[in-house]
Parts: C-alpha cells; structure tokens; sequence
C-alpha cells in the first residue's frame, strides 16, 4: 500500500487515502478516499451519496 497525498481541502473536504497496488498487475492501483467517522467530510459524503441512491429493483432511467 503507498500513501498518495491529495489535498481537498479547498473543497471542503477533510479525506483519508490510500492506494492498493494489484499483486498480479502492478501497472493497476486502486485509489480509497475515505472520511473521519462522525466528521463534517463524512457527513458531506453521506450527502452526496443520498443524490444518487436508488433501490436495486428501481429500473427507472436517470435523467442527463
């Protein structure tokens, strides 16, 4: 795991990041934001996440 610094805080945003290197192909690397729990970051993402949320069975189109 390497640590990638990425500074969001002119956004508003306070996050944890991390970067997973695939063992299998080292060219490939997973990127992991996460916030403190109970912090004013995660609220933020919670809320973020609420705009897109649908319920699996919900097969309506998004509108663009």
């Amino acid at each position: 795991m390497d640590d990638v610094p990425v500074d969001l805080s002119a956004h508003g945003l306070a996050l944890n990041d991390e970067a997973l290197v695939l063992a299998d192909d080292p060219e490939q690397m997973l990127g992991i934001m996460t916030a403190d729990p109970g912090s004013a970051s995660a609220d933020a993402l919670r809320l973020l996440a609420s705009w897109t949320t649908r319920a699996a069975d919900d097969t309506t189109p998004i509108r663009r």
